[in-house]
């Protein structure tokens, strides 16, 4: 039996040195595994046999390895299945885009800005022009009026008395009437110098009387009339035309051919309207296609001369250009008067001396449709 003697505070000197020694010594394993250990009963040392209980019932032996056991047959191969061929879908596609990018890529590249044009007189504008001559004989308008021409001068009637005649396409008088003779021969008189004033080389400019309206140069509130100016211009040849010959070129005015009606004095004027003659891109000028009528009024400076553009007049291209004096009618279209310049009456404070005379024509693709129509007066 143990004493057990109080402590002064209280515990006892038991528990203490039992804490103590728990404290400071760890506790050996064989404490805690033995109990966990199965019971076993084992026989003496040089005893032959030797049983063993075990506790777990589930517990098996492992079975006996032996050498001799085949090993695992190797997993099946699978078979090699043939490759699938690849799709030329994306290929495709993919050139389609690349061309299409690559064609509206260098389209808008030439519409916005396109590449220079020769310059006039250059190797580069001759050999153009020969091929834009080429493509103009072969025009059916062209083809229809040379046989027109082809059928008169076979004709036992001969060239002077045929009905439609070629001549020069730029000039810049048209005979008053039909009694030249040949219309071949007023053409080069109206280049070279003639006996009438629209058909000479020299055009008088006369200035109108007119009231001043004062201002800085004159006073305020004159009435003072400025005096009547009369001004000599002399045409120094076909060279110095500027249709025929400053603006002639592949970019300008090129390869042109126009007939002439000895009796109705019509014209039909084809030419080529070139890039060098656009104001917005793409479009032809609105004062080159004036300059082009007046040519085929045969004025230079017409009276008075109004314009419609119908639709939008694209370079680069061959025109048909007609012109006819009145009493022919002029070509009609559904704008009103309002609207179509063509339609209003001249007045006759606008009229020449002679009263004039009145012009119409229009300016037609080879395809048909009407551009520009214009109406004209001009003196007698």
């Amino acid at each position: 039996m143990i004493a057990i003697r109080r402590v002064p505070n209280g515990a006892s000197r038991a528990l203490s040195s039992l804490a103590r020694s728990s404290r400071y010594a760890a506790p050996h394993p064989s404490r805690f595994t033995a109990a966990r250990r199965p019971a076993t009963t084992s026989t003496p040392r040089f005893s032959s046999t030797t049983t063993s209980s075990s506790t777990d019932p589930s517990s098996k032996p492992p079975p006996p390895s032996s050498s001799t056991t085949p090993p695992p047959p190797p997993p099946p191969k699978e078979e090699s299945q043939p490759k699938k061929k690849r799709s030329l879908r994306p290929l495709i596609y993919s050139t389609l885009f690349l061309g299409a990018g690559l064609v509206v890529g260098n389209i808008v590249r030439f519409t916005v800005a396109p590449p220079p044009l020769p310059d006039a007189g250059t190797e580069m504008d001759e050999a153009l022009q020969g091929k834009l001559r080429e493509e103009l004989d072969r025009l059916p308008v062209v083809r229809e009026f040379a046989a027109k021409v082809a059928a008169a001068a076979d004709s036992d009637a001969g060239e002077e008395e045929a009905e439609w005649v070629e001549v020069e396409p730029w000039g810049v008088g048209m005979p008053a009437s039909s009694s030249s003779p040949s219309l071949l021969a007023t053409a080069a008189a109206v280049l070279g110098g003639g006996s009438q004033r629209r058909d000479s080389g020299v055009v008088l400019v006369e200035g109108e009387e007119r009231k001043s309206k004062g201002g800085w140069f004159s006073g305020w509130g004159s009435s003072k009339k400025d005096p009547v100016v009369a001004v000599s211009e002399t045409l120094l040849g076909d060279e110095k035309h500027m249709v025929s010959q400053t603006l002639a070129a592949m970019k300008g005015y090129g390869p042109a051919r126009r007939w002439v009606n000895r009796a109705t004095r019509e014209s039909v004027t084809v030419f080529w309207v070139g890039g060098g003659l656009s104001g917005w891109p793409g479009v032809a000028h609105g004062g080159a296609l004036a300059t082009a009528f007046c040519e085929a009024f045969g004025t230079p400076s017409p009276a008075k001369l109004t314009l419609t553009y119908l639709a939008p007049t694209m370079a680069s291209n061959f025109f048909v250009l007609e012109a006819a004096p009145s009493p022919t009618p002029a070509p009609s279209t559904d704008l009103p008067p309002q609207k179509d310049m063509t339609k209003r009456p001249v007045p006759s404070e606008e009229r020449p001396a002679d009263g004039g005379e009145e012009w119409s024509g229009k300016l037609r693709a080879v395809q048909g449709r009407v551009c520009v129509k214009a109406t004209a007066v001009v003196a007698r």
